[in-house]
């Protein structure tokens, strides 16, 4: 599983794949490599749900893992432009255009009683309360993590995650 997030790491490094599906494959990973607490799902039966809220940058590149499944759930791609139901996500990347917004956002998602892992590209992401934050170091895709934010959220990373990313606090 981890060669497959560095290969896509890794391609798109390259240039060989656009920004959108890295991130998109990164996304489907985190899947692989996140346990959420009893309750975060209304049924054992109930789909894994990624969401993205805000401008859709994705375009068609998540398409190919609506359906997949991860850890026996079906994977739910649901696409969020304003205020919704978004916290009925269990990965939500924030696609957010300041700082503000996403205190907003965090806020109103409640961490400690939806288990949201939030992901997103903002600056400063994971060190302004979100989970996990993708950059772009010259041609490198790289994470960083808040681990009090996921503490906070009560999810819980693999350390084959966790090794992959700069800690921000």
């Amino acid at each position: 599983m981890l060669l497959f997030l560095f290969t896509k790491m890794g391609l798109a490094s390259q240039g060989s794949l656009r920004e959108a599906d890295a991130k998109a494959a990164l996304l489907y990973n985190f899947a692989k490599f996140t346990t959420w607490p009893q309750g975060a799902f209304e049924t054992p039966g109930s789909p894994l749900i990624i969401g993205v809220i805000g401008a859709h940058q994705f375009g068609r590149a998540l398409q190919p893992f609506e359906g997949k499944r991860v850890k026996g759930r079906t994977i739910e791609i649901r696409f969020f432009k304003d205020a919704g139901d978004y916290t009925k996500s269990h990965i939500l990347f924030c696609d957010i255009a300041s700082a503000d917004q996403f205190h907003q956002l965090l806020d109103e998602l409640e961490l400690e009683e939806n288990h949201v892992l939030t992901v997103g590209d903002l600056g400063q992401f994971a060190a302004n309360g979100g989970i996990l934050g993708i950059k772009f170091r010259g041609d490198r895709l790289a994470l960083e993590l808040n681990l009090q934010a996921a503490k906070r959220a009560r999810i819980f990373l693999s350390e084959n995650l966790i090794r992959l990313t700069e800690k921000v606090n």
